[in-house]
């Protein structure tokens, strides 16, 4: 519970602090955003899940790790949109095509990889070089509404 706790303060100084890391470090936010920080934040997940993998167990890993994603996304997410309705803080699920891409094909690849409801080393392999290959396009996307503020990285 105390480094659940922990990860926890040190998730919200790194959410107030990531616009100004953006800039200075001169990593496209989309990039922190979307890969950077919700590692982080989730870094007690991901350690229970590969402590239980380790174990064998892996119905209960992938209940952590499905679960967590299902719950983001299907939960939070939403009440996130509501909220910000509620407080007058504009927040929506307008994707452009390229998140919403990226969205849909990993919802296509974890469903692939899972469906079979056996496990195999290579299936892993695959999911991992998909978020290489995700990181690497959200570090090389440039977001229009967002250039004029942050600017674009280019490889």
């Amino acid at each position: 519970a105390a480094i659940t706790s922990l990860i926890g303060l040190l998730s919200d100084y790194i959410v107030s602090a990531i616009e100004g890391a953006a800039l200075q470090l001169h990593v496209p936010l989309p990039f922190l955003v979307v890969i950077l920080l919700p590692v982080v934040n989730n870094a007690s997940e991901h350690s229970v899940a590969i402590v239980f993998a380790w174990k064998n167990k892996l119905d209960v890993t992938m209940g952590i790790v499905l679960g967590s994603s299902t719950q983001i996304f299907c939960l939070i997410l939403p009440w996130a949109v509501l909220l910000g309705w509620a407080l007058g803080s504009p927040m929506d699920l307008d994707m452009k095509p390229f998140e919403g891409g990226v969205i849909l094909a990993t919802v296509l690849l974890v469903f692939m990889t899972t469906y079979s409801g056996a496990a195999h080393w290579l299936h892993g392999c695959a999911l991992l070089v998909a978020y290489v290959a995700i990181a690497a396009a959200f570090w090389c996307h440039s977001d229009p509404d967002l250039e004029g503020q942050w600017g674009s990285r280019r490889l």
